[in-house]
């Protein structure tokens, strides 16, 4: 990743590495390999696919590989599960290379074209990971920032949970979280969720430029990024529980900023 103009802030901890698990140079499933295949946005080193596959099949996944100029492999059903360690690998499987994660810099420029970013603090279940990203493609977020520190990277559990979506979201990862959001312009609003704020998300502006920020699933913002947020926001509840899942409480707030997107475009002139 290119490198940023940003300082890490005196007492900080250390960065920890981040979060994977044994899958992660695998992906596997028809429509998550045909998916990566042809966006050709995560390089795949070599496809394997079950010999029992039907022709067409075959054909149509060989023709994208051709295109990428990716080695293709046929053997036993068996062979792939051993491989990518998945049984539920429906005859297609892929070893990647490393993830491409996009400078910093990069991601936040895209907020010129939709003002939603979405930073992740520390998010460390990969399905919750793999669902938020998710929920920002569909709602068409700018990007995706994470730390390093006890967070979850891009793996093949993420990249299943999330349909594909690594594939089309601009997703960047820093060293140190806190220190990049020190370094946001202040025309950006960086504003974080929590259950305890007193604006709910129906009276922020998400019409302006925004870092929206995500803590942990059960210990939310940490201390160091929460320092550097400059508003705060809460969905409301009506319920008797006091919070809700951290990847459901994203995709609520990516619909209500995009609603606020969508109205303010069409009372334009």
């Amino acid at each position: 990743m290119a490198s940023s103009p940003y300082k890490k802030p005196s007492g900080s901890k250390p960065a920890a590495k981040p979060l994977g698990n044994h899958q992660t140079s695998w992906i596997w499933g028809r429509h998550l390999v045909h998916e990566t295949l042809q966006s050709r946005a995560w390089p795949i080193l070599e496809l394997w696919l079950a010999d029992d596959l039907p022709e067409s099949d075959v054909a149509t996944i060989r023709q994208l590989a051709d295109a990428a100029a990716v080695s293709v492999h046929q053997a036993a059903r068996h062979t792939l599960v051993s491989r990518c360690r998945g049984e539920d690998h429906q005859g297609f499987a892929a070893r990647m290379a490393e993830f491409p994660y996009q400078a910093a810099e990069t991601v936040l420029a895209k907020a010129a074209r939709w003002p939603l970013t979405v930073a992740l603090d520390r998010i460390q279940d990969p399905f919750n990971f793999g669902a938020m990203l998710r929920s920002a493609e569909i709602f068409d977020a700018a990007g995706i920032l994470i730390g390093t520190r006890e967070q979850c990277g891009v793996t093949s559990q993420v990249a299943r949970s999330s349909v594909g979506a690594v594939n089309r979201l601009p997703i960047a990862r820093v060293p140190d979280l806190a220190a990049f959001l020190e370094s946001v312009p202040s025309t950006t609003a960086i504003v974080s969720a929590s259950e305890k704020a007193s604006t709910t998300i129906s009276d922020f502006d998400f019409c302006q430029p925004t870092l929206l920020v995500i803590g942990n699933e059960g210990r939310g913002i940490s201390d160091e990024v929460a320092r550097y947020c400059r508003a705060s926001v809460r969905i409301p509840q009506q319920g008797t529980l006091n919070s809700l899942n951290a990847a459901a409480a994203l995709a609520i707030i990516c619909y209500e900023a995009r609603r606020q997107q969508q109205v303010r475009e069409r009372s334009s002139p």
